[in-house]
């Protein structure tokens, strides 16, 4: 749900952009998704007061159900919303994973990291032209 809302929040954010600009700068308009390798939070094997937990899953499905929502709004705006799954060992390399996106032209990036780790790279891509969402 809240990756819905996101995807119509940055939608709307486009429309404005695009009402300011020439259209043909926003054709396409691409959302980074970030993740870990191997994240602890989602370890099949976690139990706790000997209850085995079963995770849900990451949360990637739900970024492209909202890109697919986004897709009558993307129409009616003349925009294709897509987005783009990078997965890093670590924030180092995550950093590199944004690097690469954001040379592409991305600048929004939904991350899913457990909270120290998205401090980390939050603190490495400070200054950078991007926006983090902790989902």
């Amino acid at each position: 749900m809240r990756i819905g809302i996101f995807v119509l929040a940055i939608s709307l954010s486009v429309l404005a952009i695009k009402n300011t600009s020439g259209a043909e700068e926003y054709a396409s308009f691409k959302i980074g998704y970030l993740e870990l390798e191997r994240d602890a939070r989602y370890d099949e094997t976690q139990a706790y007061a000997r209850i085995q937990l079963r995770p849900r899953g990451r949360p990637f499905s739900g970024a492209e159900v909202g890109i697919a929502d986004a897709k009558i709004i993307g129409d009616a705006i003349k925009v294709v919303f897509s987005i783009e799954r990078r997965i890093g060992a670590d924030p180092k390399g995550l950093v590199k994973e944004i690097e690469s996106l954001s040379a592409e032209g991305v600048h929004f990036f939904l991350v899913d990291l457990p909270e120290i780790q998205l401090l980390d790279l939050a603190d490495r891509v400070q200054g950078s032209n991007v926006l983090l969402l902790n989902v």
